[in-house]
């Protein structure tokens, strides 16, 4: 029996129904990942020139911890990482980390060598910090129309309806 005509325009689907597929399976290969992140940005090792040893040397210089930081060591993009905690057995993973994450930016906030407006700009997008201003007074507002009758504020309205706007 030969093809339909419909059947040979077309292609068999190679795509996962449901997306690509996830980059780690399960909660201890990603825990154990996020972990080396860590361990790398707080041994993080840097070569500087050192005039006194007339050289380079190796000095310890521990690295902000970022969401982005860690989605590029783990291989993926910041929103990537972040889908991860939708999904119920990944969740208290990330959900550590980003608390972690956090507390970094905050901290070097309060330091005065390192901070900068850009830890403000990170925590109010990574981490839903708002700006909030309260205002308080203890002046009375008062309406031009608040001591008038029931009567003067038909009649009021009432002439508003009939002007020409």
């Amino acid at each position: 029996m030969a093809k339909q005509d419909s059947d040979l325009t077309t292609l068999p689907s190679t795509k996962n129904p449901v997306g690509r597929p996830k980059l780690f399976t399960s909660v201890e290969e990603l825990s154990n990942r996020i972990e080396e992140y860590f361990d790398y940005c707080d041994n993080r090792i840097q070569q500087v020139y050192s005039a006194k040893a007339d050289g380079v040397i190796e000095v310890m210089n521990p690295a902000p911890y970022t969401m982005s930081g860690l989605a590029l060591r783990l291989g993926m993009d910041r929103r990537s990482l972040l889908n991860y905690s939708k999904d119920e057995q990944f969740f208290p993973t990330v959900k550590a980390a980003r608390d972690r994450v956090e507390a970094d930016v905050e901290e070097r906030m309060n330091d005065k060598q390192t901070f900068t407006p850009g830890l403000i700009f990170n925590a109010k997008n990574n981490f839903k910090w708002v700006d909030q201003q309260e205002i308080k007074s203890d002046e009375t507002i008062t309406h031009k129309y608040e001591e008038l009758t029931d009567e003067q504020l038909e009649a009021a309205i009432k002439s508003r309806k009939d002007s020409p706007a």
